[in-house]
């Protein structure tokens, strides 16, 4: 069974520049549809985005999966799966704008690390 990759839409695959409505998608970022065929070469495509949680989202699930599904398919993009329920999909990766890397059990000073990103200083 091959491993899979969920990938973020907002910030990483489209452009992003606030927030213009839950069915308001950027146009493809440079290099994103080639990013993702490399990808997809080696891992399964999950393409997830927070536009599907209920607090930002009015289009029923499968209206807003539809939606992205076009916007997908228009620019070329390879995935096997469109997440459109809460949270976040079971994955081996997650590739996401939002995210900060933060695994104290191989990297000792994780927590400090993720800290100074936030500006909190230590602990």
């Amino acid at each position: 069974m091959r491993k899979c990759i969920a990938i973020d839409v907002d910030g990483v695959l489209a452009i992003y520049h606030d927030w213009k409505g839950v069915d308001v998608i950027g146009l493809p970022i440079q290099g994103a549809v080639e990013f993702v065929a490399s990808i997809a070469v080696h891992y399964d495509i999950i393409i997830h985005t927070c536009r599907c949680t209920s607090s930002l989202n009015r289009l029923a699930g499968h209206l807003l999966a539809n939606k992205l599904r076009a916007w997908l398919d228009e620019h070329d993009f390879v995935y096997h799966h469109i997440w459109t329920e809460e949270g976040k999909p079971v994955a081996d990766y997650y590739i996401d704008d939002k995210g900060i890397y933060c695994n104290p059990q191989e990297v000792p000073d994780a927590f400090t690390t993720t800290l100074q990103i936030l500006g909190i200083g230590a602990i």
